[in-house]
Parts: C-alpha cells; structure tokens; sequence
C-alpha cells in the first residue's frame, strides 16, 4: 500500500487563537481578491512575516524573501536552524544568515547581499527548490518528485542558465506557475504572489522514497498571480493575457475568461488603480504610462450576477545604457574621525543600473559601506573604488584617493568668566567650556563635582547649586588619539545672599508732572536683582503712576499714597519695601483778568452794552478746585457762566443800568482759601 506522510501541528488552544487574531488581520490587507484565501491561510499558519503584512503589493526585497522562507522552513520541519559565521558586509539580519547557513542562498558577491535590492522570479524559484531540497534532507523524504525537459512559456529564453534547472523543478511541482503564455522570470516578486509560493511549498506531499509514484502530478494547489479558483457551482472570471511587466508607453491587451462559456455577460468595465502609472480603455488596453505598480480591475455582470477580478500591471522604466562613471571629488583629505561620503557620477544621469558597489583597498585606513559613506580607521591613504552594473550585465568603475589625517589632541580647557561666579542656593546654570584645538575631535566629555553636597553637575554639563560652600567643578575630555585632557575651577554657593532691603526714603514728596526713581537699599550692596515690580495705592486713584521697567515714580494730582516695591533676587528670595508719597499741589503763578472795553452804553445796539472778559491761570497745570465770576452790583451789570474750571477762557458781561461795579473773578483751593481779581465796569 502506498503511504503518504503528510507535515502535521499539535497546537494549543491559546496559539490557534493567535493564528485566528493573525488571519483576521491579514484580511484587512491591500491585496488582491484572487490572494485572499492564501493570505488568511498563510496568517493562520504563522507564515506571514512583519515586512510582508505591511504591504502586499508592493515588490518584495531579497531580505524579506529571506525571511519568508526561513520562516516557513522552520515552521514545516519544527526546528531552529542552526546559524553559520555571517559572510556579508551589508547585511546583519540572521534569517539572511540562516538561509546562508542551510545553503539555500548565495550573495551577490562573496561579501555582498544587497538585501534591498528586489527579488525576481528566478531567484525566487531558486531559493525555493533549494529551499525544498533541505527539508528533503532534514525529514529523509521525497517532495521533489517531478520534472520537464523544458518550459512551455514563450519568454522561457529569458531565463537566466544559472536558474533554468530550479524552474523546470519549480514548474514540475507547482511551485511556480506562469502567467498565461508567459513565466516573468526577470519580474520581480510582490507581497501577495510571494505568499502563494510559499504556501505552496509549504503544503507540500511528502513521499517516502520507495513511494514516488504516489504523488500528484504537477499543477498549483493555489491560484497563480492573476485568477480565481471558481467556487463549485458559482460563475467566475479570470483575466488573461497581458505581457508583464511593461516597459514606459508599451502597451499590452487584456481578456477575460469565464467558467461558464454561456453565460450572458454584460456591464464590461475595466479600470486603473493608478492611471498615473498604467491606463485601461474599455476593450482591456492597457497602456504603460509611469513606473510603479497598477491594479487593473474588471467587472462585469454575468447570468445576472456581478463578478470581477483583478490584476496587478508593473510597469518598469526603459532601459539607459551606461556609458560611464565617475566619482564626485576624487580627491578627498580628512581627519580621522570624521565623516564623509563619496558620491558617483553616471553618463548619463539617466542610466539605468543593477547595483552600485563600493569598496577600499586599505581597510586599515577607512571602510566605505553600499552608500558611499566612509568609516575611519586610522590615518594613511587609501583608494575608494566604485564599480557599477548597467542592467545588462556590463559594469563601469571610477576611482578615488582618500587621505586620512592624524587626530588631534585636546591641549587645553577654558571656562567662561559666567560659568565660574558664585553661585545662590537653589539657582543652575550651563557650564560653558572651550575645548582647543578646535580640531580636535571629543569622544567622551566626564564632568564631576568635589562636593556633591554643594553643588551637582549633570552629564550634560549643568551645575546646581544646594547648599552653602565651596566644590571643584572638573571636566575630562577623551579625543581620538585616546588621550584625556581634564581642566576644573573652584565654585563657591552662597545661601540666604540679601540680608535686607529697603527704599531710600520713607517719604516721598512729588509735584505734579514730576517723575523720580526712589533709591533701592540693598544688602550687601552687590546683591544681584533678578526683576522688580512697582504698585501704588491711594484714594482716590490716579494720583500717581509707577513704572516698573524704569522704576518711576510720577506725580499726577494732588494727594497721598503709599509705594510698594518688590524685589526678586538671584537667590530666588523676594522682598518688598514701601514708602509714602505725596503729590504736592502745583501753586498758582499768575491769573490774568482782562475786558475788551470798560465803560458800556444802555442803548438799543447790542454792541454797545456788552464786553467779553478773559482770564487764563499760570502754569495751566496748576492745583485749584474751582473759579467763579460775579458782579458787585448786578442793578448795573450782570456775568454769564458763571462757574468755570478750566484755566483759560471768556465770560460775557451785561449792561443792566446806569453806574459803576465790580465784576470778581474768585479762584478756590482745596483748603476752602481762595484768591481773587476785578475789573471796574462804567454804564452810561
């Protein structure tokens, strides 16, 4: 009897829940509708990796195929491969170097990955079968049963000789499929066509040796990159041909395929995903327009029903030969420690190319990584080469001359006059040191305090101040001779700094209009001020104003207030201190009391027995509280308006009746005092 062994879990209850949360989560992904079964049921079996999930359209990088398919190996044959010493510069990532260690994948050179570069077709059926081949030998089964003379796809020609073998293997065991006529097999690999393979090889019968003939003929368990496996009974599409990938402006046409060749089909529709990158007219052509990657989608109504299905159009830009290259600045001189990095110069700029590879020939005096950036090593010169492969294979190369100079050493520590002043209890500052030469380069800075009771210094170089006393501030440098240079100052804490403060006077007297600056009494007299405010009170209010900026005080009406002034200083303390202030009244100078005329006529013109008086006190902001105008004898003339309290301006005067009279003008002091000034008035 013929005995198939197939690869069986014994998994808890707690892990299947991971591996439905996973599956859960695959199903939320940009792919495909044609991969979507695959997806779930990769997640659930713990094969899809971190890097995958994040976008399944996209090409995928050498680095994470890597990671795919050790994932996958281990998963299939229950064990953790064993990890060999890391051959390559570029790369560091230990799936990279368990897929090494197996011997399932090379390098690009005998030192070089190049993880980032994308995984093509090819080297995808490669590293699978070779993938196979392990777990061959790991489980002592046959899984590899089948194999072709050759392909039946028309671009098999373009398949590299170095992987035409795997992917007669791969096709024979329906690990890799084509797509229609054709096999891509310089195409690069997506996210969602990399799952399918791997849940292939993953699903994978094994046979006991004796039983080869008990496999199952070649053909895919799961869909190829485009299609739909139909559900029984149900209607479905496929979309066919299509020459992928597409160079810029090519153009391609699509069809389709129906389970159901009498189905009734109609509501045709194709559309892009990114018509920046590829376009579909209503008949399935498809016309390359930018790089990249495009969905097309077809929907159409078949038997009544709405069915669709998609397919991804990569679209690569057209090949520019390389005519040569060049470094930028090829002679370069640094100091050891520095940075730099070299660029390189393609003719033409548009040239498209495989990889860029960077190399020393001196080691010992600078390394260079896969961007151009240099490493120091020690000083001395070496040459930096830079080779290039065009896409077809060809390579262009440039050199440059790299000097490494010697390191300086630290010969001296300043410190800035600000850094080492007393400081109060409670305050910090930076400590600001110059380190000379100013070429020399600092690999690590110590600072350290005396007397941590004192005063704490940070890593940074930040010094508080605790308690009262004195600590030695010290810095040591280490630069990249490995020489260490250290340069300190003693710092002296005071605390409780201000013992007092008051005003100059406890009374203050002001006139109006006039501005003074109170004297602040300090001690000690050097006592550091961090900021001061002025307040005045008084009632009523606006009988001075303050400033606290300028520190001012000004008189602006007659009366008293009280000044308070507050002080913080360097200590962080505050203090306050007041004193009184009198606003003095502003005495009169002068009054002037005049008439345009003084002898009035009782007639019937109205000019003749009337006369305007003016007045104007001296200065204009002297202190009074009111004026009033009267006559002495009102039977011979009478005064309009007769309150004022402006200090200029005019009264009109009346003739009443023949005789003569006073016509007062009084002044009024706060005090209830007044002052006067008359004129005589004559009525004829």
């Amino acid at each position: 009897m013929k005995k198939i062994k197939f690869l069986t879990a014994i998994v808890t209850c707690t892990i299947i829940l991971v591996l439905i949360t996973a599956g859960i989560a695959a199903a939320s992904g940009n792919y495909a509708s044609w991969a979507e079964p695959s997806i779930i049921r990769a997640a659930e079996l713990g094969l899809l990796t971190e890097n995958v999930k994040k976008d399944y359209i996209r090409a995928l990088t050498r680095e994470d195929f890597c990671e795919l398919v050790v994932n996958m190996f281990e998963r299939r044959v229950g064990d953790q491969i064993e990890m060999k010493s890391n051959p390559f510069t570029d790369t560091s990532n230990p799936m990279i170097i368990k897929a090494f260690s197996l011997g399932i994948i090379n390098g690009t050179s005998s030192t070089t990955f190049s993880p980032k570069n994308s995984v093509t077709r090819e080297q995808a059926a490669v590293i699978l079968v070779n993938a196979v081949r392990e777990i061959e030998n790991v489980r002592s089964v046959r899984i590899l049963v089948n194999n072709v003379d050759s392909l039946p796809f028309s671009d098999s020609n373009r398949i590299s000789s170095w992987a035409m073998d795997n992917m007669k293997v791969a096709y024979a065991n329906g690990i890799m499929k084509g797509d229609g006529a054709n096999v891509r097999p310089l195409a690069n690999v997506s996210s969602q066509e990399s799952v399918i393979l791997i849940l292939n090889v993953y699903n994978m019968q094994e046979a006991d040796p004796q039983d080869i003939g008990a496999v199952t003929p070649p053909g895919n368990q799961f869909p190829s990159e485009g299609g739909q496996v139909p559900p029984t009974g149900k209607i479905s599409v496929t979309i066919d041909g299509g020459n992928i990938p597409l160079k810029i402006k090519e153009t391609t046409l699509l069809s389709y395929t129906l389970s159901d060749a009498n189905a009734v089909v109609s509501n045709v529709t194709w559309s892009s995903s990114a018509k920046s990158i590829a376009t579909v007219d209503p008949n399935g052509n498809v016309v390359a327009i930018g790089k990249g990657s495009a969905r097309i989608t077809l929907k159409l109504t078949a038997n009544d029903v709405s069915i669709t299905d998609t397919k991804t159009i990569h679209v690569e830009p057209p090949i520019v030969a390389l005519n040569s290259v060049a470094v930028t600045n090829p002679v370069r001189t640094i100091r050891f420690g520095d940075s730099l990095r070299f660029n390189v110069q393609l003719s033409p700029t548009t040239a498209t190319v495989q990889r860029v590879e960077w190399s020393s020939s001196d080691t010992s005096v600078a390394t260079i990584d896969d961007k151009g950036t240099i490493t120091t090593k020690g000083a001395g010169t070496t040459t930096i080469k830079v080779v290039v492969t065009a896409m077809d294979g060809s390579k262009k190369e440039a050199t440059a001359t790299l000097n490494v100079t010697a390191a300086v050493a630290v010969n001296s520590i300043t410190f800035s006059n600000a850094s080492t002043e007393p400081m109060f209890v409670g305050t910090s500052r930076a400590i600001v040191a110059s380190v000379m030469p100013t070429g020399a380069l600092i690999t690590s800075r110590s600072w350290k305090s005396s007397n941590t009771s004192v005063a704490a210094i940070s890593d940074s170089g930040r010094v508080t101040a605790i308690s009262n006393g004195t600590t030695t501030i010290s810095l040591e440098t280490v630069d990249r001779t490995g020489g260490k240079f250290s340069a300190s100052f003693v710092l002296t804490v005071k605390s409780n700094y201000v013992s007092s403060f008051t005003l100059g006077q406890s009374v203050y007297n002001v006139k109006i209009g006039e501005t003074i600056t109170p004297e602040l009494v300090l001690s000690p007299a050097d006592a550091i001020i961090r900021s001061v405010s002025f307040s005045f009170s008084s009632s009523p209010t606006g009988i001075a104003s303050v400033s606290s900026g300028n520190k001012t005080v000004t008189g602006k009406a007659a009366g008293t207030g009280v000044l308070t002034v507050s002080v913080t200083f360097e200590d962080r303390t505050n203090h306050t201190a007041q004193a009184t202030i009198n606003v003095l009244p502003m005495p009169i100078e002068a009054i002037s009391f005049t008439a345009s005329k003084t002898v009035l006529q009782i007639n019937n013109r109205v000019a003749d027995s009337r006369t305007n008086v003016s007045y104007r006190i001296t200065p204009s902001n002297a202190t009074y509280t009111s004026i009033v105008f009267s006559s002495s004898d009102e039977s011979v003339a009478t005064v309009t308006n007769t309150s004022s309290k402006t200090v200029s301006g005019t009264r009109t005067v009346n003739a009443e009746g023949p005789g003569k009279c006073m016509i007062i003008m009084s002044v009024f002091f706060a005090d209830g005092s007044h002052t006067t000034q008359q004129l005589e008035i004559t009525v004829i």
